[in-house]
């Protein structure tokens, strides 16, 4: 019987790559102390905007590889905090499950040190969680009531969340697709925006 962390299953489930030298042009290099490690990250800031996107990206995916798209996400209205797991990216050690969601929850924590050096006050956080990242962009939504779009979740997480994320919303595609499809729910329930799907 395996357990989440056994070394089999992380060397499957996850595909780290190192970060070159640098940072991301047009990013602040954050660093998160996490237990016994540090959490790497990039903060796209929007001056206008005192709403942040707490960015969690897809497996074999860095921080770094978001400096292109930033400018899409600022656009939107939002500071761009996109995050690393261990052992991408610049961040240090070894991931595991139990570390990622332990780690996501320390992300969070250490966002009024990013006000401090954005020198933005943040009134609404936003999490999102593309593949790999739906797990701790779903963990920090569960324990801290956070606004918590998915694109691409790795498993069906819908029916492990319904009564807890009131944002996510299960939803099948009709015909021939029959894909998970995310959805940001608005307080009318008829005017649901498709976000992703898998």
């Amino acid at each position: 019987m395996f357990s989440i962390d056994d070394p089999p299953v992380n060397d499957v489930v996850f595909h780290p790559r190192p970060e070159g030298s640098g940072t991301a042009a047009g990013a602040i290099s954050t660093e998160t102390a996490v237990d016994g490690a540090v959490v790497g990250g990039d903060l796209h800031r929007n001056e206008n905007s005192a709403v942040l996107m707490l960015f969690f990206h897809g497996n074999g995916e860095i921080a770094a590889d978001y400096a292109a798209l930033a400018h899409l996400y600022t656009g939107c209205g939002v500071s761009f905090w996109v995050v690393d797991y261990r052992g991408y990216g610049r961040s240090t050690g070894s991931p595991t499950f139990s570390r990622m969601l332990a780690d996501a929850e320390s992300v969070l924590e250490y966002i009024p040190a990013v006000e401090a050096t954005a020198r933005i006050r943040f009134s609404r956080i936003i999490v999102m969680g593309r593949s790999l990242g739906s797990v701790p962009a779903i963990e920090v939504a569960l324990h801290y009531q956070a606004d918590a779009p998915l694109r691409e979740p790795p498993v069906e997480v819908y029916d492990l969340v319904p009564d807890h994320a009131p944002l996510v919303r299960p939803r099948r595609c009709r015909g021939r697709a029959h894909e998970p499809v995310a959805y940001l729910h608005r307080a009318d329930p008829e005017g649901s925006e498709k976000l992703g799907h898998v």
